[in-house]
């Protein structure tokens, strides 16, 4: 059977398992999301720069985002409104979020953001299987 020429071809079928394999191997491996803490709410500003501008499905290396945390609980727009970042931040300041959204390459990318706030900074890389994003953003105002 000619899974491309099918319903349930790879196109299909390959987000539903990035969906379910990559959290589950990340619940395995001991790594998952700090238990929100609001002690740094608010909205952060600032650059994201990427390594690959197809691979990450953009046309510009660096770009301006931002990012909110509200009750310890984080959500960011790495490159568009068509990828939404969410996770948390714990009180000790590390943070991890990710998303799932579909490129204009037509490829899925499933990424997860990790890194730190501290001092008034949001600072990270998010990562996929082809594409890492450094962000540096400032800390504007409260939520």
């Amino acid at each position: 059977m000619d899974l491309a020429r099918t319903r349930f071809g790879a196109h299909t079928v390959l987000p539903w398992l990035l969906a379910i394999v990559v959290p589950a191997l990340c619940g395995c491996s001991g790594v998952a999301n700090p238990e929100p803490s609001g002690l740094y709410d608010g909205r952060y500003v600032g650059t994201r720069e990427s390594n690959l501008l197809e691979a990450c499905g953009i046309t510009a290396a660096t770009g301006r985002t931002a990012a909110d945390i509200a009750g310890g609980r984080l959500k960011m727009q790495l490159f568009n409104p068509g990828t939404v970042m969410t996770g948390t931040v714990g009180a000790d300041g590390s943070l991890r979020a990710s998303g799932l959204w579909k490129s204009p390459r037509s490829f899925h990318n499933f990424t997860i953001l990790q890194g730190k706030v501290a001092d008034g900074r949001l600072t990270g890389t998010a990562t996929d299987s082809r594409c890492a994003t450094e962000v540096a953003l400032k800390r504007v105002g409260r939520r």
